[in-house]
């Protein structure tokens, strides 16, 4: 993140910049968060205020935005294929969205989730709570 409060997906072969998402400048080092696809064709921001977009990066084009209701974003994981986006809330909020579909497959409020990772091929959704807790929870169903 920049000092206009603009994140920027860069191209580590040539140092320039592929992609800027605009940010709030007043906002600056307040936490905006981003996860790029395991393809590189798409990438999740977050905003200090809840807001959550995709993009494509060789266009910087927004995609589509997820309504997360307001809450702000702790952490978020864009899956390897690109068609799920996990968010973690500072309301211990753990839901997975479904890309294509455009709306969640699942929500667990109070989850106590603090970070979220997924293992390349998918199948493993774990979530790390503030107290050291290690949750799997089933990709489909959003059971821990």
């Amino acid at each position: 993140m920049t000092a206009d409060g603009a994140a920027h997906i860069v191209d580590t072969s040539t140092g320039r910049a592929r992609t800027t998402v605009k940010g709030d400048a007043s906002a600056r080092y307040n936490g905006l968060l981003g996860a790029l696809g395991g393809d590189g064709r798409m990438a999740a921001v977050a905003g200090i205020k809840g807001d959550v977009s995709v993009h494509d990066v060789a266009s910087g084009r927004v995609l589509q935005t997820v309504p997360f209701g307001g809450e702000r974003v702790e952490d978020l994981f864009l899956s390897e294929d690109g068609r799920s986006l996990y968010l973690v809330g500072a309301a211990r909020t753990f839901a997975r969205w479904d890309i294509g579909a455009r709306r969640f497959r699942w929500r667990s409020d109070g989850a106590g989730a603090r970070h979220v990772q997924v293992s390349a091929d998918g199948r493993k959704v774990v979530t790390l709570a503030s107290d050291g807790t290690v949750t799997q929870w089933g990709r489909s169903t959003g059971t821990g």
